[in-house]
């Protein structure tokens, strides 16, 4: 059962990794097409009348706040809900204007004095920011695309084809759907088998319970914690 766990997760990575060429390939085909000038004007002003200098360097945190896991795409989108007022959807299937867009808001936020955390896509291997989200200043900006749509009440909405030569992109329309269906399906498979993992590891779980001495861990959690108490007093 372990072997067959770990057999299935290396199948799960293998698609997920065949999924993100493909995709990497559909936003390279779409860089081409974008007006780069055209965003980077329309990220200062933006950043210009939303968030005013505070005249001292900002911080930058990594997070992720989407997910592939056994259940399918997870996109936590509470957590932007809880943490700001304000929701910039940019709608954009390729990634391609959205990580451009929100490359120039980062880059703004951190060097302005804002707390900044960053999320990437997780298709990406940390390459793409997908959402940048601004706590002190009230401000998300979220992608929103075919895997995980943005469904929170938006404040303001960024269509990517305003950046885009949208008759030009047409040419490539056949190379870009098929790489966008040949990653879906890869997706689905890589989710079955991390379904199929989650499997196995429950199974083993059910016997690791029955031969489990849970009074012993509570003991040995307790001696962990009371050195851990007089370590951090020493300093």
């Amino acid at each position: 059962t372990y072997l067959a766990a770990n057999r299935f997760r290396t199948l799960s990575q293998n698609y997920l990794q065949a999924a993100s060429s493909l995709l990497q390939d559909n936003l390279r085909t779409v860089l081409n097409f974008i007006d780069v000038e055209k965003i980077h004007k329309t990220a200062m002003r933006f950043c210009q009348k939303e968030l005013p200098n505070k005249k001292r360097l900002g911080v930058e945190h990594q997070r992720m706040l989407s997910a592939i896991t056994p259940d399918g795409v997870v996109f936590y989108e509470q957590t932007p809900q809880t943490l700001c007022d304000q929701i910039v959807v940019v709608k954009d299937e390729y990634g391609s204007a959205s990580g451009l867009l929100l490359e120039d808001i980062r880059a703004w936020a951190v060097q302005h004095g804002y707390t900044c955390y960053t999320c990437t896509c997780p298709l990406s291997s940390g390459q793409r920011l997908e959402h940048v989200i601004l706590p002190e200043a009230g401000l998300a900006f979220l992608t929103s695309n075919r895997f995980h749509p943005v469904t929170l009440p938006p404040s303001r909405v960024i269509h990517s084809n305003r950046f885009t030569d949208v008759d030009g992109l047409k040419r490539r329309k056949q190379r870009l759907s098929f790489n966008r269906k040949a990653a879906e399906e890869l997706l689905k498979q890589a989710i079955q088998k991390l379904q199929a993992a989650r499997e196995c590891h429950d199974r083993i779980e059910e016997v690791y319970i029955q031969a489990a001495d849970f009074a012993q861990i509570d003991r040995i959690t307790a001696r962990l914690m009371n050195r851990l108490a007089g370590f951090l007093a020493r300093y």
